[in-house]
Order: structure tokens, then C-alpha cells, then sequence
């Protein structure tokens, strides 16, 4: 079935060298994830658009991303979490972005129970042009930006602040190893309809 083109999901499978055979590139495959947890990623409209597979040790690539051919969408556009943030995100006029998968499962969980689940994940510290065309469709007043407080979690806030046409809040002064879901969470319980004048902020 792995040799068969015309099978959905082929693509979801690498070739993968032999030494055991003369010709090393003959026609064998391999789980492009194999070791890795797999998070499936949608579109706004919940179409799956491709994967994401994280090694549980920190061994080698620990992401690897890969796209699903049924949908022509840039995996530069992905926002993991759109497809249950999208129409929170229209009510409140306000997004939570965070950098990693497991950072958008923590602030995911804390904000649910509140009925506010705003939070969507870039997939790391840049906004990609096509990811922000994306949240340019959903009005968006406020963006609080809870990336890493090292160099890299600064640059891609302060390139959304640019970028944005709102306001733009960051979870700054964190201590070392500390998370920005450490400070949010005794703040969002305080937070009514979104008034985030409890928040630092940072003007576009």
C-alpha cells in the first residue's frame, strides 16, 4: 500500500535508504513520524492542512512539520488552535498567541472553563505574513502576545506590534525559566469581557 501514489495519505510517508540492498534509493518507506507525538493542524474552517511531529526527548530535529497535499495552504500560514479559537477571537476582539504546542495547551485549558478560548499557537516566535493575513480577518482589537522572555520571544513581539494595527500586550519580565502561562493565570480570572488594563502593555 506504501508504493501505491494514488492512496490518501502517501504523502504522509519518506522514502528511507536500505543498506542492505545494492541500489541504496530503491523504492522503500517509512513513517515520516515514527518516534514522534503527532498533532494534526487545521485551517479556520477545520480542514486538516498537514502535521506536526515532536520527538518526546530532545534528541536530533525535535519538530518535524509536513503538509497535506488536499489542501493549498502554506504550512507558513498555520496557526495551531484557529479552529477553536476563530469564533472566541470575533466576540472578544482579542487573541492570545502564544509559541509552542504545549504552551497553547496550557493557556487552552486555563482559559476554557471561562469561555474564552482565544488562544492560538504560531509555532514558534515569528508571525509569518500569511499567518497574520489570516488574523487580519478576524478583527482582532487587542493581541496579547505571551511568547519566551529571551531575545528571540522580544524580536517576534516586538515585530507584531508592528504588524498588527492594534493593541499589542506582552507578559514581559520573566524570570529565568519561568513561563508566560505563570503570569497570565492569576490575571485572566480577574478579567471581565477582556478589560486588559491589568496586563503590561506595549503600544503599536
Amino acid at each position: 500500500m506504501l508504493n501505491d501514489g494514488t492512496v490518501k495519505g502517501y504523502g504522509y510517508y519518506c522514502r528511507q535508504i536500505d543498506f542492505r540492498r545494492k541500489d541504496l534509493f530503491s523504492r522503500n518507506y517509512g513513517d515520516h513520524f515514527a518516534g514522534r507525538i503527532v498533532f494534526p493542524i487545521y485551517d479556520a474552517d477545520a480542514r486538516p492542512t498537514g502535521f506536526v511531529g515532536r520527538r518526546p526527548d530532545d534528541r536530533g530535529v525535535r519538530w518535524l512539520k509536513h503538509q497535506t497535499r488536499e489542501v493549498p495552504l502554506s504550512a507558513r500560514g498555520w496557526l495551531y488552535g484557529i479552529e477553536k479559537a476563530g469564533r472566541y477571537i470575533r466576540q472578544y476582539r482579542t487573541i492570545i498567541l502564544v509559541e509552542g504546542i504545549f504552551d497553547y495547551f496550557a493557556f487552552y485549558n486555563l482559559l476554557q472553563g471561562q469561555d474564552k478560548p482565544v488562544v492560538v499557537s504560531t509555532l514558534g516566535s515569528y508571525l509569518t505574513p500569511e499567518a497574520a493575513n489570516i488574523l487580519k480577518g478576524l478583527d482582532i482589537e487587542h493581541f496579547i502576545v505571551a511568547y519566551d522572555w529571551d531575545e528571540a520571544g522580544r524580536n517576534g513581539i516586538e515585530r507584531i506590534a508592528a504588524k498588527s494595527g492594534g493593541w499589542v500586550y506582552f507578559l514581559g519580565g520573566l524570570a529565568e525559566g519561568q513561563a508566560p502561562y505563570d503570569i497570565l493565570k492569576p490575571v485572566v480570572s480577574t478579567i471581565s469581557g477582556f478589560s486588559l488594563k491589568h496586563l503590561k502593555t506595549d503600544e503599536q
